[in-house]
């Protein structure tokens, strides 16, 4: 988990992330994840100091090595919340058969 949030910071490139849009009806629509969930969930943790890092390289010099979000600086939180996702997402446009793909950068 550490080294996602790591390789965020760093800039690294993260694997994209796949989903299949749900049309729940003419106004709103739901995601179901193919790929990267687990992904997501990590990063929303992280933000939210649900859990600290953990013996990753960025952070060697420090004692214990554990950090939370909110204790990164300033720097590294705004690597973090302006990194670009990947996300490849399918809409089912016409029941059973056609469909449409889509590519979105989300920050």
């Amino acid at each position: 988990m550490s080294m996602l949030i790591d390789s965020m910071m760093r800039g690294f490139p993260i694997p994209a992330m796949y989903c299949n849009c749900i049309f729940v009806d003419i106004k709103s629509k739901m995601y179901d994840f193919l790929d990267g969930k687990q992904r997501t969930l990590i990063i929303v943790k992280f933000l939210s100091d649900e859990f600290s890092l953990i013996n990753i390289p960025t952070f060697e010099e420090e004692d214990g090595n554990e950090i939370d979000y909110s204790q990164l600086t300033e720097e590294y939180q705004d690597r973090i919340r302006t990194y670009s996702l990947i996300v490849y997402y399918y809409e089912k446009k016409d029941y059973p058969y056609q469909y449409g793909v889509g590519v979105e950068k989300v920050r």
